[in-house]
């Protein structure tokens, strides 16, 4: 026979009672609730300090620690967020690793919200437990010191997201600014009037738009339009991001917006950067004022995509006088890159008015929404800034 393995020495937790003067101390007695933990066997000793946080106090833990050299320590004082890295540096001068601590809320959590003192007590006993008996499974966690990438991805070209690419070029740092849409600005381009001066969208946002294309540090700043964000992987520091970006079918290089394409289309469609309220061809800038000032290609609505007669058609590549300005061989393509830190400022989208029936929004003809009634009165809007009954 061969003798039984010697049974496990128990983890030594180490137990430290913060009064925080009578903060703790005036509803939570610690001299009631010390015998409360000693039958715990993990409990190796249970002391009381007076201002745990003050600088007398963190040399009374850390002699306390140095003397006893317990495996684990539980401080029952106050918030996580005030104090756990000040206990955290304490365990490390005491020469124990810091991650193997657990603070528990006997102040905001106990002694703050319980009336009783009797209450008080037992509460506060239940959770320290509970703290010990967590503490016991903590891992000797060991910091490490990682490469970082120092670029940056933005999502979204509106205002806020042309302000974080701009602020964080002038820092020096490259940065990755996904567009979703065919132009930058966001939803604020749309709007004829801008309070309180009531200034143009596109004037409005034209500086800043002007510093991402053309300003001194645009060169950190790779603009990457009809973009989307299929995939994060990784953490901060050392994110791998898959992007998608759709082909436009015009090389934004070459064109000089001239408008010639966009008359022989023979497609229209309903217009959703008019909120519908208007007619575009398949080819067509996304909206007055936009920049890059460079129409883009609706394939899902081209003729090419439909099949038939029309697949060969070339009308707006025939009309445009830049050749190899209207590239169809163009494709979707998946790009990954790697980033430090990502930005996301989406913006907002409209609420589907339609989910509030009584409102009559979709039933009744000269109901319309905040936004469509905006670029109704826009004169750059469908009507020139003429309000038209559409029920009559």
């Amino acid at each position: 026979m061969t003798s039984p393995s010697p049974a496990a020495a128990p983890v030594r937790v180490g137990v430290y009672l913060c009064t925080c003067g009578t903060n703790i101390s005036e509803k939570v007695d610690p001299e009631l609730v010390k015998p409360l933990l000693a039958s715990m066997p993990e409990v190796a000793y249970v002391e009381v300090v007076a201002f745990a946080c003050s600088e007398e106090g963190k040399a009374t833990v850390k002699a306390s620690l140095e003397a006893n050299r317990p495996d684990r320590m539980v401080m029952a004082a106050c918030s996580i967020r005030d104090h756990e890295q000040t206990f955290r540096g304490v365990m490390n001068e005491a020469g124990l690793n810091p991650f193997l601590m657990q603070m528990v809320n006997v102040r905001e959590h106990v002694a703050w919200v319980t009336a009783d003192p009797t209450q008080a007590v037992a509460k506060a006993a239940a959770q320290i437990r509970a703290g010990i008996r967590r503490v016991v499974h903590h891992v000797p966690l060991q910091k490490e010191s990682l490469a970082v990438d120092h670029s940056a991805l933005v999502i979204g070209a509106g205002p806020a997201g042309l302000k974080a690419a701009l602020t964080l070029a002038e820092a020096g740092r490259s940065v990755t600014l996904v567009e979703r849409s065919p132009i930058i600005g966001g939803a604020p381009i749309k709007f004829d009037e801008v309070a309180p001066r009531m200034e143009c969208g596109p004037c409005l946002l034209e500086p800043i738009e002007g510093e991402i294309l053309h300003g001194p540090n645009h060169e950190l700043i790779k603009l990457m339009l009809t973009t989307e964000v299929v995939e994060v992987k990784g953490s901060f520091g050392n994110f791998i991001v898959t992007l998608r970006r759709h082909a436009r079918y015009i090389d934004t290089a070459a064109c000089i917006g001239c408008q010639e394409c966009l008359a022989p289309c023979p497609v229209s469609v309903d217009n959703g950067y008019e909120q519908n309220l208007s007619q575009r061809k398949a080819v067509a800038f996304a909206h007055d004022g936009g920049l890059p000032n460079v129409p883009y290609i609706d394939m899902g609505s081209c003729l090419r995509s439909q099949g038939g007669a029309g697949a060969a058609c070339d009308a707006c590549q025939t009309a445009c006088p830049i050749p190899g300005c209207i590239d169809f061989t163009q494709q979707d393509e998946l790009i990954e890159i790697r980033v430090g830190a990502i930005i996301v400022a989406i913006g907002s989208s409209q609420y589907d008015l339609k989910q509030i029936p009584n409102l009559g929004y979709g039933t009744i003809a000269d109901v319309v929404s905040a936004a469509e009634f905006e670029r109704l009165l826009a004169t750059t809007g469908p009507n020139r800034g003429t309000v038209l009954n559409r029920s009559g």
